[in-house]
């Protein structure tokens, strides 16, 4: 059942809800005690996500430096 919420989170179609499931092993399950894993309700925003990927914040770094250096050069130019 985890595997259907993780599907429909990530828009596709459950995998096992569509089978027919006995409820003589969903009630094994349930006595056998074992816990349950609960899923976020509140997912990361997909600009979290980008935000702590490494090659992003290479790649903000790169375009802040380039951003800077044609100030540099532009005050230069203008000055000179």
């Amino acid at each position: 059942m985890l595997e259907d919420l993780n599907a429909v989170r990530n828009g596709d179609a459950p995998i096992h809800a569509r089978k027919e499931v006995p409820l003589d092993a969903l009630s094994a399950i349930e006595h056998s005690g074992k816990q349950t894993v609960d899923i976020d309700p509140h997912p990361q925003s997909s600009l979290a996500t980008l935000m702590s990927q490494p090659l992003f914040i290479g790649l903000l770094v790169v375009a802040g430096l380039s951003v800077l250096i044609n100030l540099i050069i532009s005050v230069y130019l203008i000055a000179r």
